[in-house]
């Protein structure tokens, strides 16, 4: 039906009803649109979020950086939340490691905590294992592995 999508196989059966008002697939998930609002399908066209998003912006690995009342957090495609709902915006960086902006200011969570509070101007990725972290003119790395800060000293 026009405007209208679902599933078929290579063979071109039907494997979802013609439901959708739009889906997209990322990383073995199917991102679907139903009515509104987005939710999450598995490989085996099963429901494993509930379509109650806004927006889902993208799907990293087993995590799912979506939009609920204009708000953006995490959750994984079990539907548990591991960044609230409370940020402008939320962008990976590597894996369960996200950096969150809030009234311009920018922190990190990990492991559904907040790690680095939001007090950065600016966060960026160096290679796989820092990101570089600068408050003014003053600036910082984290090393992913360890978790750690390892703070600047101006010379």
């Amino acid at each position: 039906r026009e405007g209208q999508f679902g599933r078929i196989d290579t063979n071109g059966t039907a494997l979802t009803a013609l439901k959708f008002k739009n889906l997209h697939y990322t990383n073995g998930y199917l991102s679907y649109q139903k009515e509104e609002l987005w939710g999450i399908m598995n490989g085996n066209n099963v429901s494993v979020v509930p379509a109650r998003y806004e927006a889902i912006y993208d799907v990293s690995g087993d995590f799912v950086v979506a939009e609920l009342e204009g708000l953006t957090g995490v959750i994984d495609v079990t539907g548990r939340q591991w960044v609230p709902f409370v940020y402008e915006s939320v962008r990976s960086v590597a894996e369960n490691v996200f950096v969150v902006e809030r009234e311009e200011k920018l922190g990190i969570y990990a492991e559904g905590k907040l790690l680095v509070p939001e007090v950065y101007d600016t966060i960026e990725s160096i290679e796989t294992e820092f990101l570089l972290l600068t408050e003014g003119d003053n600036f910082s790395y984290l090393d992913l592995q360890r978790r750690e800060i390892i703070r600047m000293q101006e010379q």
